[in-house]
């Protein structure tokens, strides 16, 4: 016979895997068909900043840790809601970086500025915070102490005053394409662009930041499922979703990669990771990670 003791204990076990993980009325997911696509949608409430930002902008070479481990060791006694491929990278070797201007917690990754066609220079802060901003407008605000400074990154000094900023902040920095900036479209039709990824049918994921008619601000990750759209098709869909159907402002809408390294996975309220809203590829082949975590 079981003792009382051994029976309180085997209560409490099954009843902490049953306590969410999360708070579960600040993310919503839902799958719909929207003009012939499949859409997977998971719309995360910044409210109070509950749910923060981590993102690993490379592997860690001097300590040789690869993203998989680095991701494993930082994410004891955190609570995760679901983790993304995040840029692209400039091959698919062990040691391959990232595109674009790259730092990861302060630490130079990739110093040489993309302006062909990586627009957005998505900035994460070691608070869990997130910001994008349109690097053709030449006008990046960020604060050195409590003076507000405005940066244009085309220039060499500006460049310069910012990287040491951000490396005194801790500060993560990558770029990516910039789909939707400030409620309207920014990406070339294919058509007339030299980005030939751009011009392949695939799969694609979204990452946007949108507004309510409250003013309150939500992040949603958009899955098109479909293999038969340009990424300026599924901007163009997923656009119009989020702003006549959800009836949403688009503050930022940027592209993350679902070609080398296809890896997603969300997990459930209890901890769970989902069986239907993942990637195709698992987390060990990762060369980069966006996540959102609760705390």
């Amino acid at each position: 016979m079981l003792s009382f003791k051994f029976l309180i204990i085997a209560v409490f076990c099954f009843s902490f895997k049953m306590v969410a993980q999360y708070d579960a009325s600040l993310v919503q997911t839902s799958t719909l068909v929207y003009e012939g696509d499949k859409f997977q949608i998971i719309q995360l409430n910044r409210a109070k900043d509950r749910i923060k930002v981590k993102y690993f902008a490379a592997k860690d070479f001097i300590n040789n840790k690869s993203i998989y481990q680095r991701f494993n060791q930082w994410k004891v006694g955190r609570n995760v809601v679901l983790y993304s491929s995040g840029t692209y990278m400039d091959d698919y070797s062990p040691y391959a970086k990232p595109v674009g201007l790259t730092m990861d917690q302060g630490v130079m990754v990739n110093e040489r500025l993309e302006t062909n066609r990586l627009d957005a220079l998505v900035i994460v802060y070691a608070t869990g915070g997130i910001v994008v901003t349109n690097l053709k407008e030449g006008n990046l605000n960020y604060y050195n102490q409590s003076t507000k400074v405005t940066a244009n990154l085309n220039n060499t000094i500006q460049r310069a005053g910012f990287i040491n900023w951000a490396k005194e902040n801790e500060a993560t920095v990558f770029q990516t394409h910039l789909l939707v900036y400030d409620n309207q479209l920014k990406l070339t039709d294919p058509r007339y662009s030299s980005c030939s990824s751009c011009k392949e049918q695939r799969e694609r994921r979204f990452l946007a930041a949108v507004k309510d008619a409250e003013g309150k601000i939500f992040h949603v990750v958009v899955n098109n499922l479909n293999q038969s759209n340009t990424l300026f098709q599924a901007t163009q869909k997923t656009f119009k979703y989020l702003t006549e159907d959800a009836d949403f402002k688009v503050v930022f809408m940027i592209n993350l990669d679902t070609g080398a390294q296809d890896v997603f996975q969300f997990y459930k309220s209890n901890g769970d990771p989902h069986q239907i809203l993942k990637g195709t590829k698992e987390l060990g082949t990762a060369v980069n990670l966006l996540v959102y975590y609760f705390q």
